[in-house]
């Protein structure tokens, strides 16, 4: 199956290969000895993946057929071209049809795709002219003899504007041919034309949008078993994740994509995944393991002489070459692959040829050559904006390195300024969250610029740019842009109203950072790399879940923990501080409470301070006294009935010893068969103080706005969603209490933190939520509420009556002073 983007599309560093228009229709199937039957078989065969099965059998019926019917064979041998053409062997493909068919085939259908496959052939800028002049006679062709064609040739339309770049002309032809499709319920040639479209929107860089597209097209496909339109289309899907910064999303469809394309012949489409995946390597620092990708790659382009291919290959290969510091190897790849590219008219990809030299002559200290290469890259790079960043980006490094400061810092915030008009161009809440990813990077060079220069509140406000901007946008608040000046971001005012010592975290590859943040001052503290806090986050998250209490065992991860994240800043941090954490990575699966904190004797960090977490400085507000909230109403959902997870035994007891603190006037509550999603959104939750959930929770990793409450309903309507929360009604409850398994977690992504069911309460305006990292017991967590809402009844804030409620499990000779038991719910800051 032929993968139309010849012109490819550059990835952040690297290059990708896009399904556009393909050309093949839809037709019977069935064996039978007629040529008729077998050549409709034979399409079915094709369309349904088995490319080199397809083909074989084609050149069989071909030389079966060449002596004995002349017309049928020549169809066959039109059939073999379309599969190669699907294939990626294009020269081959056109070399095939380079005889003419016999007379008695001019008004054939396989005459109008002779012609297609003739015109996507020859779809490169030399030949522009050529493709227009045989598309143009399979349209007049299918207008007068074969109609049921004109989608096709629509498509193949749509393909050739694509390659000129004209997006208008493209889109519309592929609409068109979407059109036809569905007047003739041609659905292998609709799900084409929803890729094709994604590929539209793609090489704009609307990145949401070609999601939506390609997901439309793989539904289609793989419900008719199209097993190589659904590789294509999912290869292109990844690349989308991938730009949108969801590289674990994306790995994951690279993957499978490349092993269907192994499997069915698809040699083109194997070498675009092997880079592909390479490229999810390369962002992850994974050099050694890029390298065997882009390797594999440029072993197929060359058995195919595929130019293009085999330029991607070298210049990823360019780019490994930099980051190991071997320029010489650089060099003769970079060169390699301009070579290559010379007779290439896309402008783009052309400019990654003076990009790579910059990054070379960086390596060498060659800082004026660097200097006027990215000059030239940012001129002409205004149409892919990834591209540009990255330019921008390794100018202010240069001009940082010529001691020019000033000149760096206004051409970091103009990469600054790019990567937002970027994101700007999203439209769905979920495609925002990922993309801060794909800049990590630049995020970290411009921090550890303005780090070596002393300006750490100026660092700070660079991390706050981009903290929980999606929250923020949700909750309609005005957040700082690059525009902004520093002297505009005060976090000590922050800490003030927030009546709280804030400590800001931010992991990176080589080193993290501290903002401990009081009422007076912020200072800054250099942290170990990423992966050693990763490492020993993940031990004690391990030691905490198990049978033992850490503290008894002098648990080493949790006094490193503490070691690392905390010590630092102690002599800031008065005992009895209230503590707003703002995580960063792995930290937001880490309760800061069950640090290990020493002497005189080790003792767990809740025993000192008061600790909740915020998002970001933004929603640091400060939270009303809680005196008077307490005594409005209360809405309350739990203990129900589902089908589909057993039920909790001390759900009821949680309820009752819930509704004990209100009068039946204040109190709301729906339980048992009417605790149900749609009793919660019919509710008015927007008028409620208090909201609580007493039931199972899910947390969703793949897709976090799919994480749920687990309510009564049938198969259709047993889950409260986090994203039918958010997108309900806005709440202006003081506090929202999950009492769930896995009510907090969810998916961290870069800036945004962790989203999940606590992500959406906030979002949806909840002032503060209550919820669980991690499964919590049934039968310790009714008591545990009962405590925190006596605390709440006498009128204790939330983050205190949650922590005294810790306290006495944690003081208690039960099993229950295990911090297993009182450490999963954690209290979340919104406004």
């Amino acid at each position: 199956m032929w993968d139309a983007s010849k012109a490819m599309v550059l990835r952040t560093h690297r290059w990708v290969f896009l399904l556009i228009g393909l050309v093949f229709s839809a037709c019977g199937r069935g064996p039978a000895p007629s040529p008729q039957t077998v050549y409709e078989a034979l399409r079915s065969k094709f369309q349904h993946g088995d490319l080199l099965g397809a083909q074989e059998d084609a050149d069989r019926a071909y030389q079966q057929y060449v002596k004995i019917s002349p017309d049928w064979a020549a169809r066959f041998r039109v059939l073999e071209a379309e599969i190669l053409l699907w294939r990626g062997m294009n020269e081959n493909a056109f070399a095939l049809l380079d005889s003419e068919l016999p007379p008695a085939l001019a008004s054939d259908e396989s005459s109008v795709r002779r012609l297609i496959i003739q015109g996507l052939t020859c779809c490169s800028p030399k030949q522009f002219a050529t493709a227009e002049q045989y598309l143009a006679n399979a349209q007049k062709l299918a207008v007068e003899h074969q109609p049921m064609l004109l989608g096709e040739v629509a498509l193949s339309f749509g393909t050739l504007s694509l390659r000129r770049n004209d997006y208008l002309s493209a889109q519309s032809e592929f609409q068109r041919a979407l059109k036809i499709a569905r007047q003739e319920k041609q659905s292998f040639l609709e799900a084409r034309a929803l890729g094709s479209l994604g590929v539209v929107e793609m090489n704009q860089q609307r990145y949401g949008e070609a999601i939506d597209w390609f997901q439309a097209s793989s539904a289609i496909s793989q419900s008719i078993n199209a097993r190589a339109l659904t590789a294509k289309t999912e290869g292109n899907l990844g690349w989308g994740h991938y730009k949108m910064g969801d590289w674990d999303t994306a790995l994951e469809l690279f993957i499978d994509a490349e092993a269907v394309s192994a499997q069915l012949g698809l040699q083109k489409d194997q070498l675009n995944r092997l880079v592909n995946i390479g490229n999810v390597h390369y962002e992850r620092r994974e050099f050694d393991a890029a390298q065997g990708y882009y390797q594999r790659a440029l072993v197929i382009s060359k058995q195919l002489g595929d130019k293009q291919g085999w330029s991607v290959c070298v210049s990823n290969l360019a780019e490994i070459a930099i980051e190991n510091h071997q320029f010489s190897d650089a060099e003769r790849y970079n060169q390699e692959a301009f070579d290559l590219q010379r007779e290439s008219q896309n402008r783009i990809s052309q400019l990654y040829f003076p990009y790579n030299r910059a990054q070379i002559a960086m390596g060498e200290r060659k800082f004026l050559q660097a200097k006027e290469l990215l000059q030239e890259v940012i001129r002409g790079s205004s149409g892919d904006f990834s591209l540009q960043w990255m330019a921008q980006a390794k100018l202010a490094k240069v001009y940082a390195a010529l001691k020019q400061p000033e000149l760096a810092d206004h051409e970091f915030r103009n990469a600054l300024a790019t990567f937002d008009r970027a994101r700007a161009l999203l439209t769905v809440e979920e495609y925002k969250l990922t993309f801060l990813t794909s800049a990590l990077h630049f995020y970290n060079d411009y921090l550890e610029f303005l780090v070596q220069r002393g300006k750490i509140t100026e660092a700070l406000h660079v991390v706050e740019l981009n903290r929980a901007r999606t929250l923020a946008e949700g909750l309609e608040l005005k957040q700082g842009r690059p525009s902004a000046t520093s002297a505009q971001f005060q976090p000590e005012g922050v800490a003030k109203r927030a009546n709280a010592i804030v400590l800001s975290y931010w992991l990176a590859t080589e080193r993290s950072y501290l903002w401990a943040i009081t009422p007076s001052r912020t200072a800054m503290f250099v942290l170990p790399g990423e992966s050693e806090i990763n490492r020993t986050v993940e031990r004690y998250r391990k030691t905490l879940a198990g049978p033992r209490d850490p503290r008894e065992i002098a648990d080493a991860s949790g006094q490193r923990l503490y070691e690392m994240l905390v010590a630092p800043a102690q002599k800031l941090i008065p005992k009895g501080s209230h503590i707003a954490i703002i995580p960063s990575g792995s930290l937001y699966e880490l309760n800061f409470e069950t640090l290990l904190a020493p002497g005189p004797q080790l003792h767990y960090w809740i025993e000192d301070v008061v600790v909740s977490n915020a998002s970001s400085l933004l929603l640091l507000r400060g939270v009303p006294s809680a005196k008077e909230d307490f005594k409005k109403k209360l809405l309350l959902i739990g203990n129900p009935v589902s089908p589909f997870y057993p039920p909790l035994p001390q759900a009821a007891s949680e309820v009752e010893n819930v509704k004990q603190y209100f009068s039946s006037d204040r109190v709301q509550a729906y339980t048992g068969k009417s605790a149900t999603a749609r009793a919660y959104l019919d509710s008015n939750p927007q008028d409620f103080s208090l909201i609580h959930f007493v039931a199972h929770g899910v947390a969703s990793r793949e897709s976090p706005l799919d994480s749920a409450v687990i309510l009564s309903g049938d198969e259709s309507s047993y889950k409260l969603y986090a994203r039918d929360i958010v997108a309900g009604k806005r709440l202006h409850a003081k506090l929202v209490t999950i009492s769930s398994c896995e009510g907090a977690s969810g998916k961290t992504y870069a800036g945004e933190g962790l989203v999940g069911l606590s992500w959406a309460f906030l979002r949806a305006g909840a002032h503060q939520v209550i919820a669980a990292l991690w499964d919590v017991n049934d039968a310790s967590t009714s008591q545990f509420m009962s405590k925190v809402y006596e605390q709440l009844n006498v009128g204790e804030d939330p983050v205190v009556a949650l922590r005294t409620a810790k306290l006495a499990m944690l003081h208690s000779d039960s099993i229950y002073r295990r911090p297993f038991y009182w450490a999963p719910f954690q209290l979340y800051k919104g406004l």
